[in-house]
């Protein structure tokens, strides 16, 4: 055997296995999948950084409560006129509610 023959050989050997690759379709889907599992990657890490910054909103929100969020007291003279909210209940009879508005005089 001489090198020119050696040489075809290995040409037809890599021509082949690139029109293996080319047209194989295992070969497309596994090549998806690895883009598909390496994208995942920063996915992931994008929904840790989300997970972590509404942690550290909650627990602002919650201190920020604990330290502004006393009772309040209402003050002053109250201005106190009843009224009435009328509906229907689940025999379709009319009935009515007397509820109370409370307004502050200033």
């Amino acid at each position: 055997m001489n090198k020119e023959d050696t040489l075809s050989g290995v040409l037809g050997l890599l021509d082949r296995t690139d029109d293996f690759i080319r047209n194989s379709a295992t070969v497309k889907i596994l090549s998806v999948g690895i883009l598909i599992a390496f994208l995942l990657i920063p996915s992931s890490m994008i929904s840790s950084l989300m997970r972590e910054r509404k942690l550290r909103r909650d627990s602002v929100v919650q201190e920020i409560s604990q330290k502004w969020g006393n009772r309040q007291t209402i003050i002053g003279p109250f201005l106190t006129v009843p009224f009435k909210t009328f509906h229907t209940d689940e025999k379709d009879k009319l009935k009515f509610d007397i509820l109370p508005v409370t307004s502050i005089l200033y």
